[in-house]
Order: structure tokens, then sequence, then C-alpha cells
């Protein structure tokens, strides 16, 4: 009988499918996300907002692109998309100061939303809207 209950619970579990899947609920889809485009982006600090542009590419479940306060002033950064959330790293080159070090963002349509941390803005709210085709 022991023998029997094994190998159903073998066959059913393979029935459930790839844990990857789903996303970190395990009743939630991972969402089918491309946030590769530009963005304009918008930080809200206790000192006021800070603005800039964001561009992005997507392969995979990694980000790359750059953002900073404009075209000619842009930063690296790179990132990680899990589901609908992506959390994004600047990376600065040696003396300089970007607007935040890291940001966790949710995607919302055409819309990113999220706090950052670190940098000047530190703990702030951001929103990145994509640029129209």
């Amino acid at each position: 009988m022991a023998r029997f209950s094994l190998l159903l619970l073998v066959s059913i579990g393979g029935c459930v499918g790839p844990v990857s899947e789903r996303g970190t609920d395990a009743d939630e889809p991972v969402a089918n996300v491309d946030v590769t485009g530009r963005w304009n982006v918008s930080i809200a600090v206790d000192a006021g907002t800070i603005t800039g542009l964001a561009v992005l590419e997507q392969s995979g479940d990694r980000v790359a692109g750059s953002m900073g306060p404009n075209e000619d002033n842009l930063h690296p950064l790179e990132g990680v998309v899990n589901g609908a959330r992506i959390t994004l790293t600047m990376r600065p080159g040696p003396g300089v100061t970007t607007a935040f070090d890291r940001s966790v963002l949710t995607v919302d349509g055409e819309t990113l939303q999220g706090t950052t941390e670190g940098g000047r803005a530190d703990q702030g709210a951001i929103t990145l809207v994509r640029f129209p085709d």
C-alpha cells in the first residue's frame, strides 16, 4: 500500500507543472513583462521631484540600460524581472552619485511604480512611464 501511495504521489506531482511557470504566490502566474524601451522617470522625495529618462532593454529575466536626468547624462543600470516585480540597481562610474542605488518596481501596464533606496533620493517613490511609440 505504501508503494502505491508513493507512486500515486509522484504521478500527481508531475501534473502540477514546473515551478518556473508561477510567480511568488503559488496561485499567481508569472506576468508577461517586457520593459524594453524609453521611459520618463519621476522620483518624489521630501525635497521635491527629480525627473529624468530611462532607456531599458530586457532579455529574458535580465534588464540592462541606463538612467539619468537627461539624454546627455545617463548612468548604467542592471536589473532582474521576477513576475511583475523588477529590481533595478544603478552602476555609476567612480565618484558619481546617482538619484538612487536600488529600486524595486511593480509593472502596471505602461507604468512602473515603486520605491528607491540609497543615492541622492534615498527613500523616494519612483514612477516610470513608457514613452509612446
